[in-house]
């Protein structure tokens, strides 16, 4: 699968989404609100999932880096279309 965060112009929403090799979107997650995200990601290999950096939209806030675990096999809707689900029970990785 190849992995993209993309933020929605005009908006504050941040997504992860994941797309086959030949171009087909197999699913997207919502990520939390009430940051700003980075773009980028770093996969961490052997199916452990991504780090990605965001900052609270608080003022003073301090950096943050979370820990994604998306699945595939959750993201496929019994009729094979993809679904776009928020991410639940995410944790900043450090804190």
């Amino acid at each position: 699968a190849v992995w993209l965060l993309t933020r929605v112009v005009g908006s504050k929403q941040a997504l992860l989404r994941a797309w086959t090799s030949g171009g087909a979107l197999l699913g997207t997650w919502q990520l939390p609100a009430g940051r700003r995200w980075v773009s980028g990601l770093c996969g961490l290999g052997g199916g452990r999932g991504f780090l990605v950096t965001s900052v609270p939209e608080a003022l003073g806030a301090q950096p943050e880096i979370w820990r994604l675990r998306p699945s595939l096999t959750t993201c496929v809707g019994a009729e094979g279309a993809p679904n776009s689900f928020p991410l639940r029970g995410l944790k900043p990785a450090l804190d």
